[in-house]
């Protein structure tokens, strides 16, 4: 918080609890819509009341941030499903793409999400896995560029062999099971 001056602690509380209001709707609206009123109900109270939710509310991380993202972007594959519509599919696959540049773990949400667009393919709506795949590349590009022009490596930690990268970093990010 030094970095950011004295009030931003207060700001940067203030959005994690933000984030978390605004996963309990996202919640709520995703269960509504699978099972109902009650099924929504049930689903954000489930949410709220896990430990790890209270925790991830009250402190500044990228976990709730990644959770609201990917929960959105289900929700909007699913709203697709009932409803259709390319505006539901094209949201979902560019919250589906803006989850990648929050965690790298966004890349296999984004694949899962596809799977169901194309295995979802009820009167004729396989044609619509490539406006899913190009929503999901258009909401990734930004973060695909941030870390081509910060480290050379597009897809940094991946690929480094390929890719290489143009400068030494404090942390071994790309070991499996490690965290600092």
């Amino acid at each position: 918080t030094q970095a950011y001056g004295a009030g931003s602690e207060v700001s940067v509380g203030l959005l994690s609890w933000v984030f978390a209001a605004l996963g309990v709707g996202i919640t709520y609206c995703l269960g509504a819509r699978l099972g109902g009123r009650k099924a929504g109900l049930i689903g954000a109270a489930a949410l709220t009341a896990a430990p790890i939710f209270a925790d991830q509310a009250g402190t500044p991380s990228i976990d709730l941030v990644f959770a609201c993202v990917v929960l959105a972007s289900t929700a909007a594959v699913v709203a697709w499903r009932q409803d259709g519509g390319a505006v539901w599919l094209i949201l979902a696959g560019v919250l589906a793409g803006s989850a990648c540049g929050v965690r790298h773990t966004g890349y296999l949400t984004a694949m899962l999400l596809f799977a169901g667009v194309v295995l979802s393919a009820g009167s004729g709506r396989k044609q619509w896995a490539p406006v899913f795949a190009c929503a999901v590349i258009a909401g990734a590009a930004p973060w695909l560029l941030r870390s081509w022009l910060l480290v050379g490596n597009p897809v940094y930690p991946f690929f480094a062999s390929v890719f290489g990268s143009w400068g030494e970093f404090d942390a071994d990010v790309a070991s499996l099971a490690t965290h600092d």
